[in-house]
């Protein structure tokens, strides 16, 4: 099926993988928050020795944006709408998670006295800075004592980089898009080429992290999908080919490029599958479940200790999957609704013309 297909969306069934990238991001934090000696949860380690099941799903997470962004900029071609739909997207959920975490869980579970908990003021900064995307972990005596201290949701941290992306793609099509939708793989095969550099150069500027530093080309991949998308197969062939190359290279320094690659087609073509397109997703509710799922684990660490690990993350998945269902439909999708009621509203005002 070629991706200008797959990206039907009855052709495809993303929100269903979106889920299960969620899931594993829970199931990678769950033995460092849990605090047990359980070996061999994360099945990922196995076969590689360079990224996890959370790192991957991750790194998917921005694949599977990038192509989908993109997607939706080409074919509506409207930055206005571009902007709007990103930030009433994103912004809401992340709000209301950090506020309830600052003034209703962060009290709830804090070793401090209520006076001392709010005396530094830093609940507050912990909304406002969070919800600006300057990451801040840390609540007044909250989780100090646990495996992973004073870390109240650890997976705060990619939602600035994803931003920066969005920023990224908003330059490009600024710059290049009034031409030739190809004119958008110039950058993009820069961000390959230096992806597959011994020493990352460009994306070496986020830090050393390769889990960091990958992220562009994560989204990179899936952008360079949907920019071509009239012209790329993806199918059963397609996916034993790219895992051929990841076997003959499985020992090189870019393996692990390989790999994210690899994966990147693996779940497009399970996602084009009948069988898993029969899987009825109503509602997308992925992204509750990433800002949730760290935070809850904390939590059950924190009421009951050191469980059973299987159990733990069950509760978590669980308890998470409530919770994003509920923020879904009274924050997500409303606000989705808001937003869209904006742009035409701002689109049909005389001055929009004239932008």
């Amino acid at each position: 099926m070629i991706v200008s297909e797959y990206l039907k969306r009855e052709n495809n069934n993303i929100d269903f993988i979106r889920i299960l990238l969620a899931i594993g991001v829970i199931i990678n934090h769950a033995q460092e928050i849990n605090g047990s000696h359980t070996t061999g949860f994360d099945p990922i380690p196995m076969l590689v020795n360079y990224t996890t099941i959370g790192g991957i799903a991750v790194h998917l997470f921005f694949f599977i944006s990038g192509m989908v962004v993109v997607n939706s900029l080409i074919h509506k071609r409207d930055m206005l709408y571009f902007v709007i739909s990103r930030v009433f997207r994103i912004v809401p959920a992340l709000f209301l998670v950090v506020f309830v975490t600052a003034f209703i869980i962060g009290p709830m579970v804090t070793d401090f006295t209520l006076a001392e908990y709010f005396q530094a003021k830093t609940p507050f900064t912990y909304v406002f800075k969070n919800a600006i995307f300057n990451t801040q972990y840390n609540l007044p005596g909250v989780f100090i004592n646990h495996p992973l201290p004073t870390n109240v949701n650890g997976s705060l941290w990619s939602l600035v980089f994803e931003m920066c992306c969005y920023f990224v793609l908003f330059a490009a099509f600024l710059i290049l898009g009034k031409g030739k939708v190809s004119y958008l793989n110039i950058p993009i095969i820069i961000i390959f080429i230096d992806a597959f550099l011994p020493n990352r150069q460009i994306m070496g500027l986020m830090g050393t992290l390769t889990y960091i530093n990958l992220l562009p080309f994560c989204f990179a991949i899936g952008a360079f999908l949907a920019i071509n998308a009239d012209k790329i197969d993806i199918n059963l062939k397609v996916a034993l080919g790219f895992l051929i190359l990841l076997y003959i290279f499985r020992s090189a320094y870019f393996a692990h490029q390989l790999f994210i690659i690899n994966a990147a087609v693996f779940i497009s073509y399970v996602s084009s599958l009948k069988s898993v397109r029969r899987i009825h997703i109503k509602y997308d509710i992925s992204y509750g479940i990433y800002l949730w799922g760290f935070l809850i684990q904390q939590c059950i660490f924190h009421y009951f200790g050191t469980i059973n690990l299987f159990l733990a993350v069950f509760g978590s998945i669980l308890i998470s999957v409530i919770l994003a269902y509920l923020t879904h439909i009274l924050v997500e999708k409303p606000f989705i609704q808001l937003g869209k009621k904006l742009y035409k509203k701002i689109n049909n005002y005389p001055i929009a013309e004239k932008i």
